[in-house]
């Protein structure tokens, strides 16, 4: 469903100022420390605490965190867009879905005006071919931000991260491909996200620079790292299909076209931080798919790996927990926490604490290293497989099996970690 303009925060800053400077969007250092600016809900119109914006509102389908120590400054009334991918079956090594109902987004700023004085006008468009025009385009949506932390005062630049939550909005949209079978390009996948910086134009401002798959500033990010699909955690990621360019467009300064890298920054890596977060409901059943990965895993250096599979709606009780061993044994057990931890244990390592539940009874490893356990949410099934959670919530899963280390000696160890983060 295609939305109009619709405003999250109001529209108090949507007239430009006539004395507005044009300039081209180039690069400048960050001048001030990132800070978390908290969760805006736009259906109650209420903020979060900053450290309530830790937890995605939704799972995280497109991540682009790898942030560069610099931000683009643009003009009021500039237009900058990025673009990326999200997950699909069909396209490896990211496995997904074909359609996700997109609830949330996160993305960053820099300013040097107060709160009420500037502003940003986002748009999300399906099937965007990447750094190509807008023109006769209409989004799936458009947010209007106007009420955003900002400078303490005027001039002191800041800036800041934040969680725009769109459930329960009219404003939350998909990303399916409509346009495919009538004619459209047919790119399931590809997205674009267009910024127009708002307001009277009385200091400097812009999104913040992200992406790195060459580890330029840091590790390399790669593609896809921080979502869901992917199941790499712990390292920054760059967006699934972002590249090193954006378009831009300023139509009364004539500047319109896509710019390769970012200017004045020949190393840096042209795309803009943001965080997409979706709800997918796990498939009907009976009808073939294959569940959505819903798990971040972590304490990856262990001998296994743990996958959690379904939904992270506790209301869907969907949840399936699978185990590959490196070696077929008898039989090992799954169990859960609330917290992170790292403790040796005989030939592994525990990544969870904060009192460990079994998910018992024991779960038999097959001839090829597999095992596999279905937990009920609800509370109703036989003793000790089942969880109930007072969402949201973040627990932490983990597999421990028995080894054969040496000719019918036995001893133990345990997959990696993974993290699921609840909801109602």
């Amino acid at each position: 469903m295609l939305h109009p303009i619709l405003s999250g925060l109001g529209i108090c800053l949507l007239l430009a100022p006539a004395s507005a400077q044009f300039q081209r969007p180039h690069a400048k250092p960050l001048p001030a420390p990132l800070r978390f600016g908290g969760t805006f809900r736009v259906e109650t119109g209420e903020w979060s605490p900053p450290a309530e914006d830790a937890e995605p509102v939704g799972m995280t389908i497109y991540n682009n965190d790898a942030r560069q120590p610099y931000f683009l400054s643009v003009a009021p009334w500039q237009t900058v867009t990025d673009f990326g991918s999200v997950p699909r079956m069909a396209k490896p090594p990211v496995a997904g879905d074909d359609s996700y109902d997109v609830n949330g987004f996160q993305f960053a700023y820099c300013t040097s005006e107060v709160r009420g004085e500037f502003g940003y006008l986002l748009s999300f468009y399906r099937d965007y071919a990447g750094c190509t025009t807008l023109a006769e385009r209409r989004p799936a949506t458009t947010i209007v931000l106007d009420d955003l932390p900002g400078a303490r005062r005027p001039g002191l630049a800041a800036c800041w991260i934040v969680t725009i939550d769109l459930r329960e909005t009219e404003l939350a949209f998909d990303l399916d491909d409509p346009d495919a079978e009538a004619g459209g390009l047919g790119l399931q996948d590809r997205f674009g996200w267009s910024i127009t910086r708002t307001g009277r134009a009385a200091g400097d401002g812009g999104p913040i620079l992200a992406g790195d798959p060459l580890g330029l500033y840091g590790p390399a990010a790669p593609e896809g790292a921080g979502t869901d699909w992917r199941g790499v955690t712990g390292i920054p990621g760059t967006g699934l299909g972002s590249e090193d360019a954006f378009w831009v467009e300023d139509r009364p300064a004539g500047i319109e076209g896509c710019q390769d890298g970012v200017p004045g920054l020949p190393i840096s890596y042209g795309s803009f931080h943001l965080q997409v977060y979706a709800y997918t409901p796990p498939p009907e059943e009976g009808s073939g798919s294959t569940l959505p990965v819903i798990g971040s895993n972590y304490c990856t250096d262990a001998r296994g790996t743990i996958t959690a599979l379904g939904s992270r709606s506790v209301s869907d009780n969907c949840l399936v927990l699978t185990a590959q061993t490196i070696q077929p044994t008898s039989f090992g057990l799954f169990f859960y926490g609330p917290q992170r931890t790292l403790r040796t244990h005989h030939l592994g390592v525990i990544c969870v604490g904060g009192g460990l539940t079994r998910l018992g009874p024991p779960a038999a490893i097959d001839e090829t290293g597999f095992a596999m356990r279905t937990v009920d949410l609800y509370g109703e099934s036989q003793p000790y497989s089942e969880i109930v959670l007072q969402a949201p919530v973040t627990m932490r899963f983990q597999f421990w099996y028995r080894i054969n280390i040496w000719h019918g000696t036995w001893d133990s160890t345990l997959t990696n970690a993974t993290e699921i983060r609840f909801y109602p």
